[in-house]
This record gives C-alpha cells, sequence and structure tokens, in this order.
C-alpha cells in the first residue's frame, strides 16, 4: 500500500503540478513564436489566446467534477454500491478493496 501512496502522491503533487505549469508557458512560447514567424515581428499580445486556453481548462476541470473526479478525492460507483474518498481512504477501506482489489 506504500507504494501505490507514493505513486499517487508523486502524480498530485509533482507530476501534475508540472504538466500544468510546463503546459502553460509552452502554450506562451507557441503563440509567440508562430506570431513572430507569420509577421517577423515579435508581439507579445497574445493574452486573448491564453484566456481562451484558461477557459478550455476551467471547462475541462468542471466536466471532471461532474464525473466525480476532483483533487479533493474521488467517488466510485458501482452497481448500488458507493464509496467516496481520499486515494489513502478508498484503498483502506475493505469494502473497496474487496470490490476493486480482490482481497
Amino acid at each position: 500500500m506504500d507504494f501505490i501512496n507514493a505513486i499517487i502522491l508523486l502524480l498530485n503533487y509533482i507530476f501534475v503540478p508540472a504538466l500544468t505549469y510546463g503546459s502553460q508557458l509552452a502554450l506562451g512560447a507557441i503563440f509567440v513564436t508562430l506570431i513572430y514567424g507569420i509577421l517577423r515581428f515579435a508581439n507579445f499580445a497574445t493574452g486573448d489566446m491564453m484566456a481562451f486556453g484558461t477557459m478550455v481548462t476551467i471547462l475541462f476541470t468542471w466536466y471532471f467534477q461532474s464525473l466525480g473526479i476532483s483533487d479533493r478525492g474521488y467517488v466510485l460507483v458501482t452497481g448500488e454500491n458507493k464509496y467516496a474518498g481520499t486515494g489513502k481512504e478508498l484503498l483502506n477501506d475493505p469494502r473497496v478493496r474487496s470490490s476493486f482489489l480482490g482481497g
């Protein structure tokens, strides 16, 4: 169980934030590069495109939250059973372990 918790912590606190921040920086760099490549002028007024990307991110976040996926925990629904909690709570719950992990 400690290995799974370590993987979850690594993903939640290192991988996902690094991926989102790196994507934000790459998006801005791509816009500046495209504008410079076409106009031969470094126009840094690409805030509207960055705002569009922010809007898309917020919409996807709301969509995932409507499915029960959020940064605070997960809700697993199987048949008539509904399990909610953080990753550690779910893995330690005997109902979840017997339903999903086979033990």
